[in-house]
């Protein structure tokens, strides 16, 4: 059995199309949310690269976060960044990983949280859309549709 080489930008648009996937499907709000998670520290990297270097969507919404909170000095800024970091981490990680016998639950909306995250990976995807020889994601345009809030 000979070993396939399949680039790590692929394997991040695979995942993506699959959280996208069962996403819709109204009943795999979980499997989305970890799907979309791995895709996005994923594209997050290659983002980060040197030859690239782009801010990846977690990044880029922390900084603005932390222009608006306006924290006092660098300890609080810091604080302040891994506390928006752990927030928006949550969710992805409450559904990788059970800490000892007492965690039993989660405790989020599965489908707004694997819809964030979701959001978050097509934001890195697209980012690298040119970069990257990505293909193009058709289903992305049925999560928008699904996910766009209506223009009044």
């Amino acid at each position: 059995m000979t070993a396939d080489s399949t680039p790590k930008h692929e394997i991040a648009t695979e995942l993506l199309e699959w959280a996208i996937h069962a996403f819709l499907s109204g009943s795999a709000y979980y499997s989305a949310l970890h799907l979309a998670g791995a895709a996005e520290e994923i594209f997050a990297v290659y983002l980060r690269a040197p030859e690239h270097n782009l801010t990846p969507s977690v990044k880029s919404f922390t900084e603005g976060f932390l222009r608006i909170s306006q924290p006092a000095d660098d300890v609080e800024r810091v604080k302040l960044e891994k506390w928006v970091i752990d927030r928006m981490n949550a969710p992805r990680n409450s559904v990788k990983h059970k800490k000892g016998h007492q965690d039993n639950f989660v405790e989020f909306n599965a489908e707004e949280e694997s819809a964030e995250v979701i959001n978050r990976a097509i934001s890195n995807y697209f980012q690298l859309l040119g970069r990257l020889p990505l293909r193009i994601l058709a289903s992305i345009a049925d999560f928008d549709a699904v996910r766009r809030v209506p223009c009044e």
